[in-house]
């Protein structure tokens, strides 16, 4: 949901605050589908069937909260979806773990299934010698030099986006390697929803507990309508940082 006050659509007088789809409607008629079998539709009929305050995110809707291991993982499948190795009709996350994974299980994303130990990503045949480039968000030390003569130097940590370059077997290595990881780290994911929806249920029903949801949501930095010009391009601004909860009682 976007958290504007202005971020709202109106169609027939009925104002609805905006949800932005974060999947395709392909991959969630397909969730659907898998997730409601009696109630089967085609895709024409689910798309029509879309609330109108559900859009597509545009350009200025940029995600800014992004999972490092999500982003990573799936940067590396964009290129091989662009190389056309893999052979999964979808180049989804989930299509990829759905293979190699035989239950929505612990054993299964943890590698302690005797069937999922051997399962392994197909791919189509490509040349080996073929190099490709690919991009990971990576963390970086830069090296700040003095204002003054008798200054020291001052490391900082930043995070930036790297480009890699290598065969395209070196690629599918990667993500061999980078799988189990991300397995581990989706099933957690999964499992807290779980857990906080169970936790949820069970507050409804007892009066003496709460459920509080804390989360950080964004920052903002502050500005002066008439500033001197020393205020805009220094470090005057003051940061806010909002952080939102809800509590279910």
């Amino acid at each position: 949901m976007k958290p504007g006050k202005k971020d709202t659509i109106t169609k027939l007088k009925n104002k609805k605050q905006i949800r932005l789809l974060n999947d395709s409607l392909k991959g969630l008629h397909a969730k659907y589908c898998n997730e409601f079998p009696a109630y089967m539709c085609s895709y024409a009929t689910f798309c029509r069937q879309r609330p109108f305050w559900v859009v597509p995110p545009k350009l200025t809707d940029r995600d800014t909260c992004l999972c490092k291991k999500h982003e990573n993982v799936l940067l590396i499948i964009e290129r091989l979806a662009a190389l056309k190795v893999l052979s999964t009709e979808e180049n989804s996350l989930e299509k990829k773990i759905q293979a190699v994974c035989c239950e929505d299980d612990y054993k299964c994303y943890f590698g302690e299934c005797c069937l999922c130990k051997v399962k392994k990503l197909k791919t189509n045949v490509f040349d080996e010698k073929q190099t490709t480039h690919w991009f990971q968000w990576q963390p970086k030390t830069r090296i700040i030099e003095p204002k003054t003569a008798d200054g020291e130097t001052k490391e900082i940590k930043i995070m930036q986006k790297e480009k890699f370059e290598g065969p395209v077997k070196d690629l599918i290595k990667r993500f061999e390697e980078v799988l189990p990881d991300i397995c581990q780290h989706i099933f957690n994911i999964k499992h807290q929803f779980k857990m906080s929806k169970i936790l949820k249920e069970k507050v409804a029903d007892d009066p003496a507990h709460a459920l509080i949801h804390i989360d950080f949501s964004e920052n903002w930095v502050s500005k002066f309508a008439n500033e001197i010009q020393a205020v805009h391009f220094g470090g005057s601004h003051v940061q806010i940082t909002l952080h939102t909860g809800v509590m279910y009682i």
